[in-house]
């Protein structure tokens, strides 16, 4: 963050990363119809879903060999 700070050239702001509350997203999911739409966790931690649950088999082959298909276009 201080990096960023420094490249836009503005002071630097105390940021928490692990006291994050989600103030207004209930009125908003019942306002708009979309509960649960999105989940907003108390902390930023690195999360990751497993890419082959979510892409399924054929895609996973399809990504994981793209770089030989993108030498093929050379």
């Amino acid at each position: 963050m201080k990096r960023i700070y420094n490249f836009i050239e503005i002071p630097e702001y105390k940021h928490s990363f692990t006291t994050i509350s989600n103030t207004c997203g209930e009125k908003k999911d019942d306002a708009w119809g979309f509960k649960d739409l999105q989940v907003i966790r108390n902390t930023i931690t690195k999360t990751s879903d497993d890419p082959a649950k979510i892409l399924g088999k054929d895609l996973m082959k399809f990504f994981s060999d793209i770089d030989n298909k993108l030498m093929l276009v050379d």
